[in-house]
């Protein structure tokens, strides 16, 4: 958000509270609270697209780098493994499917080391059990294969955290925008007319409220006077 944006969710926020504070003075119109729940909503609404905006994709980037190099590491080991005992079997086919490189594992992009890694879990799992199975007769234990599987879906959601994230950016301007606008307007057309109404009963109020609302006029860079009572 800009300046121009955050001083008018201040204000916001300054008059809901004192919204808030007088509460007493209002709350026997039923269209002000619905007034103000929808002030409350709006804000919200700003804030999290305000959140959104500003997010950071440096920690993301971070978290899928050191996922990214465990599910690699991971994946040839126990792929090295496989094949290994693949070969000592004469299984052909799934010695063929492991004689990858490390290198060739290392230069994957990362959907085709998630989908490889991906491949090399479901194998281990195929040939695990029995007498003669990979858990039996070789190094490899059940929570390397199940460690290995929880690795790579982690991996795979954060490949597509950064496009939902960027996603999710794109559209924050619009809804900041948007957001306040509708504030403006429940100010212009609904509260500001109320509390001016509500002036001569509750001065305190009304004073507090205008003093609020005055934030938000000069946070815009207008020349807009506080609200006038009628």
């Amino acid at each position: 958000m800009n300046d121009n944006q955050i001083n008018r969710v201040e204000m916001t926020q300054a008059t809901l509270r004192v919204l808030d504070q007088y509460r007493a003075a209002w709350a026997g119109s039923l269209d002000t609270a619905d007034d103000v729940t929808a002030l409350e909503n709006h804000l919200a609404t700003v804030r999290d697209a305000g959140r959104r905006q500003a997010d950071p994709t440096e920690a993301v980037t971070n978290v899928k780098n050191e996922l990214r190099q465990g599910v690699r590491t991971s994946a040839i080991n126990l792929a090295a493994a496989l094949r290994a005992y693949a070969l000592r079997r004469d299984l052909t086919e799934l010695a063929g499917r492991f004689a990858a490189t490390a290198s060739e594992v290392g230069d994957l992009r990362d959907l085709d080391l998630a989908e490889y890694s991906e491949m090399v879990v479901a194998a281990a799992q195929d040939h695990a059990d029995g007498e003669d199975g990979l858990l039996a007769r070789t190094s490899v234990t059940a929570e390397e294969i199940a460690a290995l599987d929880a690795l790579d879906d982690e991996f795979a959601d954060a490949l597509d955290t950064p496009r939902a994230a960027i996603i999710a950016r794109s559209r924050a301007p619009a809804q900041i925008a948007e957001g306040l606008s509708a504030i403006h307007t429940l100010f212009k057309e609904h509260l500001d007319p109320e509390v001016a109404r509500l002036a001569a009963a509750h001065p305190d109020f009304n004073r507090d409220y205008r003093a609020a609302r005055v934030v938000v006029d000069r946070g815009r860079g207008t020349s807009t006077p506080p609200p006038t009572d009628t």
